[in-house]
């Protein structure tokens, strides 16, 4: 399987690491893949993305640094299993303990401002929260918990289911309740511009269509003005046919008419010979 690095105008992947190794190298004037003592370092190295069975909050910070989103529905396209992250984009060249995610040379602008957030973000969620310090609010007794029917109907549910329901929803691990102001806002920020990428890509759409519209219209207009050019030639063609046969007809009758006399002279002078030969004949 050929790996690729997952960011966005970046082309390292194991392609390019193989034909680094197949190349010679000018320390050694070996091949580095077959020369054993040819120790140079490699220009980048390709690391695996956390996953999410063993990683997933780190994961899902990698997905939103790394930035890949969907050309329509603007949604965070996850990184598929051929994906990895070279080595350029990590502050110590690998993922470390101070440094685990990808800050360097992303891809996409302003891509600082996104890194500055997920760190700031990561470094309030591991500072210790101040709930329950100072005075304590006046909170109203929760209501005993409703169970809805079909036909719009309720009950109370007993106490020990209504333990058990409670239960799993505190103890969710998926279930992160996290008061940040900052997060709140950088949330907020991510919709809008979602909401502005979906708005633009929808303008596009509306402006093609028009343009489309506007060249299949001038496309039939010509198509049109074409047809009304050939009826009108067709109409020329006819008129000059019609025109031609009426000279045939006049050049046929003024033949006609010019071998009339020739065709009675010959007649005459055929009669005069058989009455001058019949007299002659007739002679004492």
């Amino acid at each position: 399987m050929a790996f690729t690095c997952a960011i966005a105008k970046c082309s390292n992947g194991s392609y390019r690491l193989n034909k680094w190794k197949k190349e010679i190298c000018p320390v050694h004037a070996a091949v580095r893949e077959i020369d054993l003592n040819c120790d140079c370092e490699a220009p980048f190295c390709l690391w695996t993305i956390p996953t999410r069975k063993k990683k997933p909050a780190q994961r899902d910070k990698w997905k939103i640094l790394i930035n890949r989103v969907h050309p329509v529905t603007t949604r965070l396209l996850s990184p598929s299993k051929d994906q990895r992250v070279c080595s350029i984009h990590f502050k110590d060249g690998r993922p470390t303990a101070n440094n685990p995610y990808p800050t360097q040379h992303l891809g996409y602008p302003q891509f600082e401002k996104k890194v500055k957030r997920v760190l700031t973000f990561e470094e309030s969620a591991n500072l210790p929260s101040t709930r329950g310090r100072g005075r304590r609010r006046e909170t109203t007794p929760a209501l005993p918990p409703l169970l809805f029917l079909a036909d719009h109907t309720y009950f109370d549910l007993p106490p020990d289911i209504a333990a058990v329901e409670e239960n799993n929803i505190v103890d969710d691990p998926e279930v992160e309740i996290v008061d940040d102001p900052e997060l709140e806002i950088a949330v907020a920020s991510e919709q809008q511009l979602g909401n502005h990428q979906l708005l633009l890509i929808i303008f596009t759409l509306f402006s093609v269509i028009l343009l489309l519209i506007n060249r299949m219209r001038s496309m039939f207009l010509q198509v049109v003005q074409a047809l009304l050019q050939c009826a009108k030639l067709e109409k020329e063609v006819v008129e000059l046919k019609s025109a031609l046969e009426e000279v045939r007809k006049e050049l046929r009758l003024k033949e006609e008419s010019q071998r009339k006399p020739k065709v009675l002279e010959k007649k005459t002078k055929k009669k005069k010979t058989r009455i001058y030969e019949h007299q002659y004949h007739q002679r004492p």
